[in-house]
């Protein structure tokens, strides 16, 4: 990928291709290779016989703006810290890392090969939404990992809400906004000891998708179009709050953040079913407990579960 053509292009002005070819070094052929490169990876280009222009321009990632929004005490806490063009999947390159105490950071402008919970495939278009995740090493048990996934969706639903988004969460992290997911968030353990764990926080935010999502994903979505936010305020923001709530995890766990999930919980005390183990268990949603397990109501007695899919239970 030609990041350098890309940056050219992306303030959506008309750019005359005798001179992107001499900003770039390239051949006409050579140029025209590139911008079908481009064109592959969903980037939508007008072209003519003497300009190239987006039709839309891209808000790119900037690591050094991001950083200049985060505060000193939050950027000591930051081990690594990279922003890729293109990568498979932002979790699966910090498997690969060495966890410490301190975060590390690794942010994408597209992935060839996101992923979602229980498998699924995470559409991720070219700097379109917002792909990040985070490495840390904990002390913590497995039973008080899984309570990061609740934090990280409170997290991100604070972010949301100083925006102004009433989004809301449905068990354990999905995130929605006007009815129609908006945002995903996998946990995966990376590494584990008798006294430590590593774990990687992986945050899909939609923000501008294209076109094409509609062709590309299987329920409904939402983004953040109409709300016209940078995406590096809004990145520098996410990991303020994330850092901010890990170190507070460490401490407490879910004791005081567990009480805050019935404000989000958007199908608190409706009737839902969970699906696990080839398993249906219908029930009134009761919020969770400070394990980050579910409560459901079921036959007047409250039962709790780690694990299931939850879905709301048609009339």
């Amino acid at each position: 990928m030609n990041t350098a053509l890309i940056q050219r292009l992306a303030d959506n002005q008309p750019h005359d291709i005798t001179q992107l070819m001499r900003y770039l070094s390239l051949s006409e052929s050579q140029l025209q290779q590139q911008i079908h490169a481009l064109i592959e990876l969903g980037i939508e280009i007008k072209t003519t016989s003497s300009h190239y222009q987006l039709k839309q321009p891209l808000d790119l990632l900037n690591k050094v703006q991001i950083l200049a929004l985060i505060p000193q005490s939050i950027k000591t806490q930051i081990d690594f810290f990279e922003i890729y063009p293109l990568i498979d999947s932002t979790n699966t390159f910090l498997l690969t890392r060495d966890a410490t105490l301190k975060i590390q950071i690794c942010m994408a402008e597209m992935q060839t090969k996101g992923r979602g919970r229980r498998g699924r495939t995470w559409f991720s278009p070219y700097a379109s939404n917002l792909y990040l995740s985070v490495l840390k090493q904990f002390n913590l048990t497995m039973n008080e990992v899984a309570g990061l996934s609740i934090l990280s969706a409170l997290s991100l639903l604070k972010v949301l809400r100083k925006y102004g988004i009433e989004a809301g969460v449905k068990w354990p992290n999905d995130i929605y906004y006007q009815d129609k997911k908006i945002a995903g968030i996998l946990l995966e353990v990376a590494a584990q000891s008798k006294e430590k764990v590593n774990v990687i926080i992986g945050i899909g935010l939609n923000i501008n998708m294209p076109k094409i999502a509609q062709q590309k994903i299987d329920q409904a979505w939402n983004d953040l179009s109409q709300q016209k936010i940078k995406r590096n305020l809004l990145a520098a923001d996410i990991l303020i709050q994330l850092i901010q709530m890990l170190e507070q995890y460490q401490q407490e766990k879910l004791d005081k953040l567990y009480l805050e999930w019935q404000h989000f919980d958007i199908w608190l005390n409706k009737r839902v079913i969970l699906h696990f183990a080839k398993q249906q268990i219908e029930g009134i949603c009761r919020g969770i407990n400070n394990k980050g397990a579910l409560c459901l109501e079921v036959s007047g007695k409250i039962k709790t579960f780690q694990v299931g899919e939850v879905s709301l239970r048609k009339k």
